[in-house]
């Protein structure tokens, strides 16, 4: 039988056992509270520095951001502006880019109108592969035409006498090359201006050094050639002026010059020879007028006896090409076509030849080969084969000029144009 005290002892460990089951919840409550509360401390402690920082951050990126877009703003501004300074020079430019164009495309419209008028002919000028070596009819060439007896006038002829203020005097004895050009393009206008002189032209186009065998042979009195030797004779007064009535320029010319003041006379025959089929020579060593070197062998040294003082110019032909009349077809060129003869080469090289060893005060020009002209440059030097453009008149003329400016004692360098420079203060 259980005391009276053990009967209470379950009830006492049951109550105790809840107390402390109740107290265990309590104490868990409370812990539980005060670790919230510890964690809000906790996060209001830290949630300002974070947000702190991560304002900081976002700031940092916004003045990255700020001072990249404000760099990228101020290039473009830059950029910007160097693009309306260049849009403003260029249309400061544009004006002097329109007058420069101008100015070219008008250069270039009167080189063309140039050469048109230069190059108006029924024969193709220019390089040409198939070429003859052989001997032809000088009667079947077409462009010989244009070499006949003309004096060809211009509206403007050109003056080319400069005075008294001339640093020489120049007489000109020849064809077409001088003859049929009296314009300002000339040559004799131009060596009036490159040579300070007065230059006295009585080139006649479609004459010869040598007459034909038509023509009248007696020396004075019958002779009825404007042959070269002709010319030389009416100079040294054996002939008279009026056969030159026909060429009234000419005649006026001849009638108004004092050979006796000429420091240079230009000899410049040989196409026209090599045309009219004129023996070169007559290979006895004899003086004929009838022959291409008799004719200029008589006018070198007849022009020297009579004006010792002078110097004699001798310009052989220049380089041609030749057609056929009617077809306007490719016959050859000066290197290659022969007449019964001999080519135009042979003409250009006798002539040369006499002048060199004439013993007397002359000298030889070769344009032949000076000028460079062959079957490819022919197109830019010829206006038909034959004559030279304005181009090769040019170059010639300066050639000749400096020539005879070192002969008179002056100065001036190879190439040089003679409008360029001061050569008349170099003289020695």
């Amino acid at each position: 039988m259980l005391k009276k005290w053990q009967g209470y002892l379950i009830p006492i460990l049951v109550i105790a056992l809840i107390l402390g089951l109740l107290s265990g919840y309590l104490i868990g409550k409370a812990s539980a509270k005060e670790n919230v509360s510890r964690s809000e401390v906790l996060i209001s402690e830290t949630t300002p520095d974070s947000e702190t920082e991560s304002e900081a951050a976002v700031n940092e990126g916004a003045d990255k951001q700020d001072g990249t877009a404000q760099e990228e703003a101020a290039q473009e501004k830059s950029e910007t502006e160097a693009a309306e300074s260049k849009k403003d020079e260029a249309k400061a430019e544009e004006p002097a880019k329109k007058v420069d164009a101008a100015e070219k495309a008008e250069e270039e419209v009167l080189e063309i109108v140039t050469e048109e008028e230069e190059t108006d002919s029924e024969f193709d000028v220019g390089y040409h592969e198939d070429v003859r070596s052989a001997e032809v009819d000088p009667e079947t060439i077409g462009n010989k035409h244009k070499t006949q007896f003309i004096e060809d006038l211009p509206d403007d002829i050109a003056n080319t006498l400069e005075g008294d203020d001339a640093v020489m005097q120049i007489v000109v004895l020849g064809d077409s090359q001088f003859g049929n050009f009296k314009d300002e393009d000339g040559m004799a206008a131009r060596l009036s201006r490159y040579c300070h002189a007065n230059v006295y032209n009585l080139a006649i186009g479609g004459t010869a050094a040598a007459i034909t065998a038509a023509q009248g042979h007696f020396k004075g009195e019958g002779w009825d050639s404007l042959a070269g030797c002709g010319i030389v004779q009416m100079i040294e007064g054996s002939l008279p002026s009026t056969l030159l009535e026909k060429y009234p320029y000419t005649k006026e010319v001849f009638d108004i010059c004092d050979f006796s003041k000429t420091d240079y006379f230009i000899v410049e025959y040989g196409v026209n020879d090599y045309l009219n089929n004129t023996p070169i020579s007559n290979n006895d060593g004899t003086t004929n007028y009838r022959t291409y070197a008799g004719a200029m062998e008589y006018m070198i040294m007849t022009l020297a006896e009579n004006f010792p003082d002078a110097t004699i110019v001798v310009c052989p032909p220049t380089y041609a090409q030749f057609f056929e009349g009617g077809t306007g077809a490719y016959l050859g060129d000066g290197n290659t076509l022969k007449n019964s003869y001999g080519t135009l080469r042979d003409y250009a090289d006798t002539a040369t030849g006499i002048a060199e060893s004439s013993g007397v005060n002359s000298f030889s020009v070769d344009g032949y080969y000076a000028l460079d002209i062959n079957s490819v440059t022919a197109r830019d030097y010829l206006i038909d084969g034959i004559h030279l453009k304005n181009r090769g008149r040019k170059e010639y003329a300066q050639l000749l000029a400096r020539l005879m400016i070192r002969g008179k004692g002056y100065s001036i360098d190879a190439g040089v144009n003679p409008d360029d420079v001061d050569w008349i203060s170099t003289k020695k």
